[in-house]
């Protein structure tokens, strides 16, 4: 039943805007074929103002936190699972490879004892000399001597050409330049077999090559002693021969001469064979004063001496005693059991450790002392050997200058005999000859014997080793940072795609970045259930709306808007939740108000106030009853409903011809306000239909839901159509409610407390 009519200054004013256009709308000016598929009249795009700054922001951090904020239940759950599997990937990924390597020294020069042997210092020689060994190494007989100790491990055995495996898996080379030839095998099978291939390779080349080079140099020096032996015993021949042909002159000549000959020619035999003994006297001098000499340099020849004189020390040696005895009670008391944290194992531990200090600083005071002694008296140990070789040098050059005058004496006699003729003077030029080679031959062996001593030219550094090329840490810090790395992208990923669709996150971007006047915000009560009557939210929602409430009396004042329609852009923003309460706050300040659903398609009043659907807004386009058989009264004290009946088509072409504004009309004289709860103004028609004949709009947005951008295309499409917007009301913040109105709302009647609760019990 309608109300009774009551004369209000309201009812007697005329409507301020131009009801010329109005009717030009309901006469179909706007239909349904003049709006596009998303329901934008076709001219809106050359109406439509500047985008708006907030539209065209580049990345902004707070926005960010918000969309994260929106979807961080699914962000951390899909961080969570592709960080697992991405971190499973890094795991199985990364190379979980060791490396076996053996380290030999190939020096650019072979080493020296005393002479400078035949090296060259050229980059050049040395540079083939280096590639020379890499090739050695990669050749088949090496590889062949080391397939008879590698040939039965796994890798391997499986392979048809072992030589090519070999050659394929190794690395062989110089680092950086230097003096040091690696030879490296990396791969994933076990360190034990890796350290096989390798051993094997290594040895190969050091008994093949390395070996075989040692006893050719002692194959040559055999060699030389074969030759002195062989020009020794030719001596021998031609001096024997020497003697028979003086006998022979002997019995051919006078026997006194020949006696006096000779006794001349043993004793000039004699003085040769003493001059030989000096000579090689004076050059085992020479060695022994060299390597004295080389030896004094060599720092390795102090370590020695200062060893031995360390092992010697009485209170060092106590010292080392003192800790193997109490290594010795550490162990034992390990043995018996004795846990590592009882006080004997500490009491031993802090004296074997107080003791090897000791041991290892009075070492070092040793050692200090030792290299100052050297110090002080290198120069003269220098100098003593060299006053000593000299003294011996001379007294060797003083009997080889004796002996040598004694032969010259030795042959002038014997020329004045006469005793020697042509073929005895060639046979002793020929003697004389063959003893300066055996003398030079007898120097080439001795200098090849002592630098045979020398060290090796290649000698091996380093045992071949194993070692990981990743280490566990590192390994678990490569697995850590993938997981936090996915988790974090995902998260951005998810957090910027939500981003993208720039959804409300408060008040202020409708304001300020949007420019549409927020007339109200109201708290959110999705989740919550049943709502308690003392719910301080319940109280704020009132306070909030009662908000929106005073706004609009105080403009309806002004500008006579008493026909309000309450939109959004799409569904499910609090269209119907903003229009209930805000209908239901007119009526508690005593304004008699109509609540229409003019959501005909997807109707909801009905059933927020618990009545039937039809008999409504379509039964009345349709011309089947009188708008005033279809209001009903609610529970609220001068609140009314219409609802919206059943819908069809030809109530939806009724609305496009204009028969709404007439009803509109009618309703407007007996109300105070018409709120009018429409559908959404994006993608169907009805609400900018409706808008055609109403005094403004308020476009419900929902925080978190409600995206700018569409936000922005209604305001565009409202004020492309001359349809006013009062404001908006932004629903879902977060606040917490003022202390006041919880007390307020706690001492209220009860009557009007649960006429409040009863209207805001169920959102649409």
């Amino acid at each position: 039943m309608m109300p009774p009519e009551e004369s209000h200054s309201d009812s007697a004013q005329q409507p301020s805007r131009s009801m010329v256009d109005r009717r030009h709308f309901a006469a179909g000016a706007v239909t349904d074929s003049t709006v596009a598929n998303n329901g934008t009249p076709t001219d809106w795009i050359a109406q439509q103002s500047q985008t708006p700054e907030i539209l065209n922001n580049p990345l902004d951090p707070l926005w960010m936190i918000h969309s994260f904020r929106r979807r961080w239940v699914l962000a951390t759950g899909m961080g969570v699972l592709i960080a697992t599997i991405l971190s499973g990937l890094a795991y199985w990924l990364t190379p979980n490879e060791t490396t076996a390597q053996a380290l030999i020294e190939v020096k650019s020069k072979r080493p020296a004892v005393v002479f400078d042997l035949e090296q060259s210092d050229a980059i050049g020689d040395y540079e083939r000399y280096q590639q020379t060994q890499i090739q050695k190494i990669k050749s088949h007989f090496v590889l062949t001597a080391a397939l008879r100790d590698c040939s039965l491990l796994p890798a391997i055995r499986v392979e048809n050409n072992k030589i090519a495996w070999l050659i394929d898996r190794f690395n062989i080379g110089f680092a950086g330049g230097s003096e040091i030839l690696r030879i490296t095998m990396v791969g994933d099978e076990p360190a034990d077999e890796l350290l096989g291939y390798v051993e094997a390779v290594t040895d190969a080349y050091m008994k093949v090559v390395v070996d075989q080079d040692r006893q050719n140099k002692f194959k040559i020096l055999d060699g030389l002693k074969a030759a002195k032996r062989k020009v020794d015993r030719e001596i021998s021949m031609k001096t024997q021969s020497y003697i028979d042909q003086a006998a022979t002159l002997k019995a051919a000549g006078d026997e006194g001469v020949s006696v006096e000959r000779e006794i001349l020619i043993k004793e000039l035999s004699a003085v040769h064979y003493l001059m030989a003994g000096v000579t090689d006297a004076m050059f085992e001098l020479e060695m022994t004063y060299q390597m004295y000499k080389q030896a004094i340099k060599d720092p390795s020849y102090f370590d020695r001496k200062d060893q031995e004189r360390m092992e010697g020390d009485s209170y060092l040696a106590a010292l080392t005693e003192q800790a193997n005895y109490d290594q010795y009670q550490l162990a034992q008391q390990r043995i018996k059991g004795t846990s590592g944290k009882s006080r004997s194992i500490k009491k031993l531990m802090e004296t074997i450790g107080s003791t090897q200090q000791l041991i290892a600083e009075y070492r070092n005071m040793m050692k200090q002392r030792f290299q100052e002694e050297r110090e002080s008296g290198l120069n003269e140990l220098l100098r003593k050997l060299r006053k000593e070789y000299e003294m011996k040098k001379e007294f060797y050059g003083n009997e080889l200058a004796k002996n040598q005058e004694e032969a010259d004496n030795l042959m002038v006699e014997a020329t004045a005999l006469g005793t020697r003729d042509a073929e005895l003077e060639m046979l002793k030029a020929d003697i004389d000859e063959l003893r300066a080679v055996l003398a030079e031959m007898g120097t080439t062996i001795r200098e090849s014997e002592i630098e045979n001593d020398a060290p090796d030219r290649i000698t091996l550094v380093q045992q071949p080793i194993t070692f990981s090329n990743l280490e566990t840490y590192q390994r678990y810090i490569i697995v850590v940072m993938a997981w936090l790395f996915g988790f974090a992208l995902t998260c951005f990923g998810i957090a910027y795609l939500e981003y993208q669709a720039k959804r409300l996150n408060g008040p202020e971007q409708v304001d300020e970045g949007l420019g549409i006047r927020v007339v109200g915000a109201l708290p959110s009560l999705a989740f919550r259930g049943e709502t308690d009557d003392s719910d301080p939210l319940l109280a704020f929602l009132m306070e909030s709306i009662d908000n929106v409430r005073t706004t609009l009396m105080h403009d309806s004042t002004s500008h006579n808007h008493r026909v309000i329609m309450v939109t959004s852009a799409t569904g499910h923003e609090g269209r119907t939740t903003v229009a209930s309460q805000l209908a239901a706050s007119l009526a508690r300040a005593g304004r008699r108000t109509l609540l229409v659903d003019g959501d005909l398609r997807h109707p909801s009043l009905h059933t927020l106030f618990d009545v039937p659907l039809d008999d409504g807004l379509c039964e009345v386009l349709r011309a089947e009853t009188e708008v005033d058989d279809v209001v009903r009264p609610t529970h609220a004290e001068g609140l009314w409903l219409l609802t919206a009946g059943y819908c069809d088509v030809p109530a939806i072409q009724a609305m496009a011809k204009g028969q709404l504004q007439p009803i509109i009309e009618k309703l407007r004289n007996q109300y105070d306000f018409v709120i009018i709860d429409a559908a959404p103004a994006l993608n169907l028609s009805d609400a900018l239909i409706m808008g055609q004949y109403v005094d403004g709009v308020i476009v419900s947005v929902l925080r978190d839901v409600t995206k700018i951008p569409q936000l922005h295309q209604v305001h565009e499409l409202l004020k492309s159509l001359n349809i006013p917007v009062f404001g908006s009301v932004v629903n879902g913040v977060r606040v917490q409610a003022d202390i006041r109105t919880e007390r307020l709302h706690l001492i209220a009647p009860p009557q009007v407390a649960a006429e409040a609760t009863a209207d805001m019990s169920t959102e649409a």
